[in-house]
């Protein structure tokens, strides 16, 4: 159990870092552009916190070895919907000021999961081979004692 927690606080720890750079040159972007852009570092704490959460959650329950890995793929890929609603909230409407770039974000997020799932189904097929051989060798090795 200690060590679930602690690679989810690792796991968590390197999203936030990554996710606060992000949201950080996100913010220089919007103060660039506009000048009646309100900075309200509070509601920017408390998404980009939330943020990391949901895109930690994701990829914990991305790779689970429990339940089946489709449905594990897709609650993964629902639970990282609400980020660009979040962030529509954190900067008002200065990123997304068209609501059908949400929509585009949301494909851009299913053509990165289906990228991630590929390399990933890719490395488990290699290990699975490499596994594989490695039992027929032990077994050609070993003589029956019948």
């Amino acid at each position: 159990m200690m060590t679930k927690l602690k690679k989810f606080f690792v796991q968590y720890s390197i999203v936030f870092t990554i996710t606060s750079i992000i949201i950080y040159f996100l913010a220089m972007g919007s103060l660039r552009v506009s000048d009646n852009f309100i900075f309200r570092p509070q509601v920017m704490l408390i998404g980009l916190l939330i943020i990391a959460l949901l895109i930690t959650l994701s990829l914990i329950t991305f790779n689970a070895s429990w339940g089946n890995g489709v449905i594990n793929i897709i609650v993964s890929y629902l639970i990282i919907i609400p980020i660009p609603f979040i962030t529509r909230i954190i900067f008002m409407n200065r990123i997304f000021r068209l609501f059908q770039s949400i929509y585009i974000l949301l494909g851009l997020y299913l053509v990165g999961y289906l990228v991630y799932t590929w390399i990933t189904h890719a490395s488990a097929s290699k290990e699975k081979n490499v596994l594989n051989d490695l039992l027929k060798e032990k077994k050609g090795k070993t003589t029956d004692l019948d």
